[in-house]
C-alpha cells in the first residue's frame, strides 16, 4: 500500500480499501493481520468505522488461536473508545467466537455477551440464542443443563423458540454427565410432541437417543430402541421429516455395545441385520450400515464376555469385509474396525485368543504395506495384542516373549515413520505385566533389564518413553513379592533413582507415592537382612519427608507403617537388634494416628504383638506389652480372630488369664 501511495497520490488507500483487505484477511481467519491493518489504518488518521471492527471480529471468531475469543471480545470494547456503537453483526461474532471455543468458561462468557447485546436494546433472534445453546452444548462445565433450560424458558417467553432451540438443549442433555440426561431428552422430546407449535425432526429423535445412550440410566438401550422404533412407524405414517437414518441406527448400536449388558450384543447384531434388510429392500435408502455400524456390533461382543463373543465379533467383522467388497463403500474396514476385532480376542479366554489377535495384528501391517493407508497400525493395535499376550502369560509359557516380540515389531513400525505406533505408558505397562506374570525362566530379570533400558535411556536425554512411576511401581511390586535373595536392595535402588529423577526435574509423571514407599518397606520386611526394621523405618522416614515437602501423593497409610511393623516383628538377630526393633515397633505405632496419618488396624495390632512376643523374652515384661497392646486394640473396637490366636498360642492359660481379666474374655470381643 506503501508503494501505490508513494506512485501516485489518487491511489493511496482509503477506507474501503482497508474494509476490503480486512474482510479478505477474515475468510482466512488470521486475526492478527487483521488487527495489524487496523493500527495501520490508525497510524495514517484514518478513522476506523463498524464495518472495520466486524471484519475484525469476524476474523478471530474464525482463528481457531487458543484466546481467540478474548481477543474478539477486546476489540467489541474497543469500538466505544471510537465512540463506535456495536451492531448485532459485531455481537454476533464475539459469540461465535466463544462458541468456537474450547477454553473453560467460554459458554458462559457467550452468554454474558447475549446479555450485553440485551442491555444494548439490539434485537436478537433465534439464531443468536441458538448459538449460545450450542456453546453450552460443547462446552463442559458442571451446570450447563441448568442454563440452557433457563435460556430455553427465556426464549420460549420471548416468543422465539423453535426447533433448533428444543434440539439444541437436548443434544446439551445428551453432552452433559448427568444421569438424568435421558429422561430429561425423553421429557423435552414428549412436550414437543404435544405441541404444534415445535416439530421434532430426525435429528431431535436421534439426540434423544444420543442422550439415552450416554446417560447409563436403566434400560436406556430399550429405551432408545423404542424411540428408534417409534421413528419408524411415525416415517410409515407418511412424516418423512423423521425417517430414521444410518447415524440412529448407529446411537441405537452403540447404546447396546456401551451397556454391557447380557444379551445387548446379540440385540445389536438383529439391529444390524434390519438395517441391512431395510437397505437392501429399498424400505429405508438411507440406513445402509457404515464402517461404524458394524465395528459398534464387534464392540457389544467385545464387551459381552461371553464364551464365544470373540468368534461372533470377528464373524461380523467378515460381514463388513464383505459388505465392502459387494460395493459398501461406506463399509470400508478402518483401524477402529480392526482395533476393537483384536480387543475382542484379547479379552476372550479361549485357547489361541492371543495367537487370534496376533495374527490379526500381521493381517493389518500386512494390508498397510500393500498399500491399504487407512489400515495403518496405531499404538492401540500393538498394545491390545501386547496385552492379549500379557493375560495368558500365567498358563501360557513363552507368551512374555511373544508380547516383546510384538513390541519389537510396534517399535520397527514407529522408526520407519508411523508416528501413530509410538509405544506409550500402558504399552510398557502391559509388557512388564506379561513378564510380572510369567513362570517363565529370567521373567523377573527381564522386568528389571526392561526397565533399566527405560531409565537409561531417559537418562541419556533419548527414549521415546519416561520412567514412569507407574512402570517403577510394577518392577518394585514384582521384586517386593519374589522373595529372591537381593529383592529388597533392588527395590531401595529403583526407589532411590525414582526420588532422585522427581527431586532433580520436579517431573509429576515419576514423582514416588504412598504404594512405591510401601512396596519397598514391605520387600525390606520380607527379606532376612539384619536391621531389616532399621532399613525399613529409614524408608519411612523418607516417605514422610517428601510428604512433608508437599508430595501428597506419598502421604504414609496404614499400611506403610504396617509393613514397618511387619519387619519390626520377624527382625532376626541379637539382643540389641531385638531392642532396636521393639523400639522401632512401639515409636511406629505411636507415630499412627497424629498429623493426619492412618490410625491402627487390626492387622497393625497383630504386627504389634508378634513383635512384642517375638522380640521381648518371655516372663512378666512380655505379659504386660501383650496386656498394654491388646488394651488398646480392645478400645479401639479391632479384636479379631487372627489377635485371638497369636495371643493363644504363646501364652499358657494362666498369662492369658492375666491379660484378659481386667476386660473380660478374649472370645467376648469377637
Amino acid at each position: 500500500m506503501d508503494d501505490l501511495s508513494e506512485a501516485h497520490e489518487s491511489l493511496a488507500p482509503n477506507l474501503v480499501t482497508f474494509n476490503i483487505c480486512i474482510s479478505a484477511y477474515a475468510k482466512s481467519g488470521n486475526g492478527r493481520r487483521a488487527e495489524q491493518l487496523l493500527n495501520e489504518m490508525m497510524q495514517r488518521n484514518m478513522r476506523p468505522d463498524t464495518i472495520s471492527y466486524n471484519s475484525i471480529i469476524d476474523a478471530w471468531s474464525r482463528s481457531g488461536e487458543n484466546g481467540a475469543a478474548a481477543r474478539a471480545e477486546s476489540i467489541l470494547n474497543a469500538m466505544k473508545d471510537f465512540d463506535l456503537t456495536p451492531d448485532t453483526f459485531s455481537f454476533n461474532g464475539v459469540i461465535f467466537a466463544y462458541t468456537r471455543s474450547n477454553e473453560p468458561g467460554s459458554a458462559d462468557k457467550a452468554l454474558s455477551i447475549l446479555e450485553q447485546m440485551e442491555d444494548a436494546g439490539l434485537s436478537n433472534d433465534a439464531f443468536t440464542y441458538n448459538t449460545v445453546l450450542d456453546a453450552f452444548a460443547k462446552s463442559r462445565q458442571q451446570n450447563k443443563v441448568q442454563k440452557a433450560d433457563l435460556l430455553l424458558q427465556k426464549m420460549i417467553k420471548k416468543g422465539i423458540a423453535n426447533e433448533v432451540s428444543f434440539n439444541s438443549v437436548i443434544n446439551v442433555y445428551a453432552k452433559s454427565s448427568s444421569r438424568q440426561s435421558g429422561s430429561l431428552a425423553e421429557a423435552l422430546l414428549a412436550r414437543m410432541e404435544d405441541s404444534d407449535e415445535y416439530i421434532p425432526d430426525v435429528f431431535t429423535y436421534t439426540s434423544v437417543i444420543d442422550a439415552l445412550t450416554r446417560s447409563g440410566e436403566e434400560n436406556a438401550p430399550e429405551r432408545a430402541q423404542a424411540t428408534l422404533e417409534r421413528m419408524e412407524i411415525l416415517a410409515k405414517d407418511g412424516n418423512p421429516s423423521v425417517k430414521p437414518n444410518t447415524v440412529t441406527y448407529n446411537t441405537v448400536l452403540f447404546a447396546f455395545g456401551n451397556s454391557g449388558k447380557s444379551g445387548a450384543a446379540k440385540k445389536a447384531e438383529q439391529l444390524l441385520h434390519q438395517m441391512e434388510d431395510k437397505f437392501e429392500s429399498g424400505e429405508c435408502d438411507n440406513s445402509r450400515p457404515s464402517t461404524i455400524s458394524y465395528t459398534s456390533v464387534i464392540d457389544a461382543y467385545a464387551r459381552s464376555n461371553s464364551k464365544d463373543s470373540a468368534i461372533k465379533a470377528e464373524k461380523i467383522f467378515k460381514r463388513m469385509e464383505d459388505a465392502y467388497r459387494d460395493g459398501n463403500d461406506g463399509a470400508k474396514p478402518n483401524v477402529q474396525s480392526f482395533n476393537t476385532v483384536i480387543n475382542a480376542w484379547a479379552q476372550s479366554s479361549s485357547p489361541g485368543s492371543a495367537e487370534r489377535a496376533e495374527q490379526l495384528l500381521f493381517n493389518m501391517v500386512k494390508e498397510h504395506r500393500d498399500g491399504n493407508k487407512d489400515l495403518q497400525p496405531n499404538v492401540i493395535s500393538f498394545s491390545t495384542v501386547i496385552n492379549a499376550w500379557a493375560k495368558k502369560a500365567s498358563k501360557e509359557a513363552g507368551s512374555a516373549m511373544r508380547a516383546e516380540k510384538v513390541l519389537r515389531l510396534m517399535l520397527a513400525d514407529y522408526k520407519n515413520g508411523n508416528e501413530s505406533a509410538k509405544p506409550n505408558l500402558i504399552t510398557y505397562c502391559s509388557l512388564l505385566d506379561a513378564f510380572v506374570k510369567s513362570n517363565d525362566a529370567g521373567s523377573l530379570e527381564r522386568v528389571d533389564e526392561i526397565f533399566d533400558i527405560i531409565l537409561k535411556a531417559y537418562l541419556d536425554g533419548g527414549g521415546i518413553i519416561k520412567p514412569y512411576t507407574v512402570l517403577a511401581n510394577q518392577v518394585i511390586d514384582a521384586w517386593s513379592k519374589s522373595g529372591n535373595v537381593g529383592a529388597a536392595e533392588k527395590c531401595a535402588t529403583i526407589l532411590h533413582s525414582l526420588c532422585e529423577i522427581y527431586n532433580e526435574t520436579g517431573d509429576e509423571d515419576m514423582k514416588p507415592n504412598d504404594r512405591s514407599f510401601t512396596s519397598v518397606i514391605n520387600a525390606i520386611a520380607k527379606s532376612r537382612k539384619f536391621h531389616k526394621a532399621a532399613k525399613a523405618k529409614n524408608i519411612l522416614d523418607n516417605q514422610i519427608a517428601f510428604y512433608n515437602k508437599g508430595n501428597l501423593e506419598a502421604k504414609p497409610n496404614v499400611f506403610s507403617f504396617t509393613a514397618v511393623m511387619n519387619a519390626c516383628a520377624f527382625t532376626k538377630g541379637d539382643d540389641f537388634e531385638a531392642k532396636e526393633a521393639l523400639e522401632i515397633a512401639t515409636s511406629t505405632y505411636k507415630l499412627m494416628g497424629t498429623n493426619g496419618y492412618d490410625s491402627a488396624n487390626h492387622v497393625t495390632y497383630a504386627m504389634f504383638l508378634r513383635a512384642c512376643i517375638n522380640l521381648i523374652p518371655s516372663g512378666p515384661s512380655q505379659i504386660a506389652a501383650a496386656t498394654s497392646v491388646f488394651r488398646k486394640c480392645r478400645e479401639s473396637s479391632q479384636v479379631t480372630e487372627m489377635i485371638v490366636l497369636i495371643l493363644e498360642r504363646p501364652f499358657s492359660h494362666s498369662d492369658l488369664f492375666a491379660i484378659e481379666r481386667e476386660r473380660g474374655t478374649l472370645s467376648d470381643q469377637l
